[in-house]
């Protein structure tokens, strides 16, 4: 792949949110300390400056775990942003290989449940992405 090769953002999370769409699954955050669910609505999930690094992020970490490789992703620390970070860009796969992740990442997701809970994807962010920070407050329960 070209170093100068991006795959657009904007396609990935069109593609997300009919993903979404298609399972037909609500979105979560679960809140330990409070007790409480959040739902989230499937276009925010699918929102560069809301989930959608989290999703990609976990997607990630599927084509590490077969390759080695990752998608070569461009998330920044954002504060107010949804979850404080933001996908810049996308350089190292191909729009195909990164969809095929998301879409094992998202059955997994919601495998055997009612729902989708995003807060399982932070042992994926926590262990798989250091380089990236720590997983976000909103995403542990904190918001």
């Amino acid at each position: 792949m070209s170093p100068d090769h991006t795959v657009p953002i904007a396609e990935i999370s069109k593609a997300t949110l009919t993903l979404l769409r298609e399972i037909k699954k609500p979105l979560t955050i679960n809140d330990p300390a409070g007790g409480r669910d959040t739902k989230i609505p499937w276009e925010e999930a699918c929102l560069a400056e809301a989930y959608l690094p989290v999703v990609l992020l976990a997607a990630e970490a599927v084509w590490v775990d077969i390759t080695g490789t990752g998608f070569d992703l461009d998330i920044r620390e954002t504060p107010g942003t949804t979850v404080g970070y933001t996908l810049q860009g996308i350089r190292g796969a191909t729009y195909s290989v990164i969809m095929l992740c998301v879409i094992d990442v998202l059955e997994a997701l919601g495998s055997g449940q009612d729902e989708m809970v995003l807060n399982d994807l932070i042992e994926i962010w926590v262990n798989g992405h250091s380089n990236h920070g720590s997983a976000p407050d909103v995403m542990q329960g904190a918001a």
